[in-house]
């Protein structure tokens, strides 16, 4: 039964994407060897990537999804952070923190106020002690990393 549900589970995770995640043999490997799963089964780590409870990304990709993410959350950063990055000098605090009672549907407007979207996102990388993992690992915060086959690889705890 095991192995059955091993190579049904390896099959899902090869054949489809998990929280938008394309998953390969290396990055399950990652996975087995970059967080601390000891005593979980083969199976039950196939499990918790099939179940979103982690995420496997490669350099790329967790660029791609930070960015995303911090593009959707956008209206929730601190207004001081917000001003320093506006395009207009006379935009200040005060205007960001009027636009937060809008939360989501203030991202439009925020984005939009931005000088340099690219260098906001850099910025807010480099001002959180766990770069990526803050606005990727809802569960922990942390990113992990690990070279498996000479590709770098980043493990996030979602749940």
């Amino acid at each position: 039964m095991s192995d059955t549900k091993q190579a049904q589970l390896t099959s899902y995770l090869m054949q489809n994407k998990v929280n938008g995640v394309k998953y390969t043999p290396d990055k399950i490997k990652a996975l087995k060897g970059m967080y601390d799963l000891d005593g979980c089964s083969e199976v039950e780590i196939l499990q918790h990537i099939a179940d979103g409870d982690y995420m496997v990304l490669t350099d790329e990709e967790a660029d791609k999804v930070t960015r995303k993410y911090i593009r959707q959350m956008l209206w929730a950063f601190n207004p001081d952070f917000l001003a320093m990055h506006s395009k207009h000098p006379d935009i200040d605090e005060d205007v960001f923190k009027s636009l937060q009672d809008l939360y989501e549907n203030a991202n439009e407007v925020v984005f939009h106020l931005l000088n340099d979207f690219d260098e906001f996102v850099d910025e807010a990388i480099e001002a959180e002690i766990h770069g990526r993992g803050h606005y990727i690992a809802q569960y922990d915060g942390v990113e992990y990393e690990g070279t498996i086959n000479g590709v770098d690889y980043f493990v996030y705890r979602l749940n």
